[in-house]
């Protein structure tokens, strides 16, 4: 039978109420993306227009892509949302609770295919996880302290349909800007003595993260090929992917 109060004084601690940290939860990360929204807006516009100033007075066939390529991306990102909100709650709990942590991605791959030289549709899938570890002293029936192993782990998988514009303005230089929408599959498990249990202090997070199967992104990259076929860039987006990447890119 699960566990369901050994951990209720930390989730007393964590929250008074569950719907004050899931709004919590939200304003910090819409917070977050407004300002990171602004600021890969201001970057969009001002590329744009050197990259069209660059490209007047170059040939269309020194474009590093054009209608007909294929691009193929292998990058890894940061940071974790999931794994840092959680690790946030632990850190601000009144019991000062020491914990552990392990974390993995978020990491992908992406891939596009031109149907024209400014314009791109492809694929991203990219995958996250993380756990984070602890220990509570409590007691149990004869008053005898007890400590209790609690842990939460996670995954996260997204893959998404994107289209891009590409500025392509340079043999070397390929910038772009684009979004997309797919699926979105987040699952937690939480567990006491290594016994699974279906209480926890941070159903918050775990419905703010997983309620929808839905994700979306908007996004800005930039890569720079070394040669004919092979380069490495940056990246940028809001949702359904890391906040910033790099990658080894590939095009045929």
């Amino acid at each position: 039978m699960p566990l369901k109060t050994n951990t209720q004084h930390i989730g007393q601690s964590f929250f008074s109420l569950s719907i004050f940290p899931y709004f919590r939860i939200k304003k910090q990360y819409d917070m977050k993306k407004n300002s990171a929204l602004r600021w890969m807006l201001a970057t969009i516009i001002f590329v744009s227009i050197s990259t069209r100033t660059t490209a007047q007075g170059g040939e269309e066939d020194s474009k590093s892509v054009h209608k007909g390529t294929i691009t193929l991306d292998a990058y890894y990102g940061f940071p974790n949302i999931i794994l840092n909100s959680l690790k946030q709650e632990l850190a601000s709990s009144n019991t000062k609770t020491k914990y552990t942590s392990t974390n993995t991605g978020p990491m992908g791959i992406r891939g596009e295919a031109f149907i024209a030289d400014h314009v791109a549709f492809g694929l991203d899938v990219n995958y996250s996880a993380g756990s984070v570890f602890w220990e509570e002293e409590t007691n149990s029936n004869s008053n005898i302290p007890k400590i209790v192993k609690n842990d939460i782990s996670f995954t996260r998988l997204r893959v998404l349909a994107k289209c891009n514009f590409h500025f392509g303005a340079t043999e070397k230089f390929d910038w772009y800007a684009g979004g997309g929408i797919g699926y979105n599959s987040t699952v937690f498990t939480k567990h006491v003595d290594g016994e699974e249990s279906y209480y926890s202090p941070y159903e918050s997070i775990f419905t703010y993260f997983s309620a929808f199967p839905l994700s979306w992104r908007i996004n800005f990259g930039g890569k720079y090929y070394f040669t004919d076929n092979i380069g490495a860039g940056v990246e940028i987006g809001l949702s359904g992917g890391p906040l910033a990447s790099a990658c080894i890119s590939a095009k045929f």
